[in-house]
């Protein structure tokens, strides 16, 4: 063998050991580029599982100054808390929408506009609100010209109606006349708009309701009997959340609970599925 050729191999198997380098090692950044980009994605799904507290949050408790029903009650950081974010749900307003949700702090408290980023979507729900609240600000819901709402209220007008001994059956019937003039608002003014009603979620004892009486989530089922009627009349779409987030005992699971009313991010993972589908259908 000429004593030229040796050498020539070796270079050629060099060149051939760098390209197939070059080559690997664009591959690993293309593949690194991607699991930045999925871990981004994570992240930012992650992100949207976390409970929002907005910050009057730290200084208002859910239930402080609602002792008596109507909830909307006369103490005033509560009403300016309330005022704040009405004003602000009006001023801050374009239209159309893809979907609203409307409620309480069950709705307030979870970010569904990041989980739809190729919608728009807009949260209009306010901590301690009622029936009578979300009746009396329905012009902010519609002012956004929605294609779709999704309605989760009547929680906390429950809970104040659950303090008393006796239940009081007039505010309990004024609750429902609230959720069905809500309804009616909704299909006279947005014939157009798809309406999805929510369950009134199963509630799990907390330290401080122990002396509450004992068959309030006896109350949210009689409630929720009443609603699914109510959405037949209306012919809109119900979802019974109660099923999917209640244990055996007829109570919010536990895994579920962040302090016995409001939600883990876990449980809006299992709610939103059903959400989802409804959102794209």
């Amino acid at each position: 063998m000429k004593k030229w050729i040796l050498p020539v191999l070796c270079v050629i198997l060099n060149a051939v050991l760098f390209v197939g380098n070059y080559k690997m090692h664009q591959s690993n950044e293309k593949m690194h580029a991607a699991n930045v980009k999925l871990y981004e994605q994570n992240v930012a799904t992650e992100e949207a599982f976390e409970h929002r507290y907005d910050k009057y949050e730290t200084e208002i408790t859910d239930y402080e100054g609602f002792e008596n029903y109507p909830l909307k009650a006369e103490q005033s950081e509560i009403n300016k808390y309330y005022e704040k974010r009405e004003a602000m749900y009006m001023h801050a307003v374009s239209a159309p929408t893809d979907v609203v949700f409307v409620g309480d702090s069950i709705t307030d408290r979870f970010a569904w506009e990041e989980c739809y980023p190729d919608l728009a979507v807009k949260r209009r729900a306010i901590v301690g609100d009622t029936t009578a609240g979300v009746l009396s600000r329905t012009d902010s819901v519609l002012a956004t010209e929605p294609k779709k709402i999704f309605l989760l209220i009547g929680t906390n007008d429950l809970y104040a109606l659950s303090k008393e001994q006796e239940l009081d059956e007039e505010a309990y019937q004024e609750v429902l006349n609230n959720y069905i003039a809500i309804l009616d608002t909704y299909q006279e003014q947005a014939p157009d708009t798809k309406i999805y009603v929510e369950s009134v979620l199963p509630m799990r004892e907390m330290e401080e309701s122990k002396k509450e009486r004992k068959d309030y989530n006896e109350l949210i089922q009689r409630f929720n009997k009443d609603l699914v009627m109510i959405c037949s009349d209306h012919k809109v779409t119900y979802l019974n959340f109660w099923k999917l987030l209640a244990d055996e005992n007829g109570v919010l699971k536990e895994t579920y609970a962040m302090d016995g009313l409001h939600l883990t991010p876990q449980a809006y993972r299992e709610m939103k599925p059903y959400i989802d589908e409804c959102v794209y259908e």
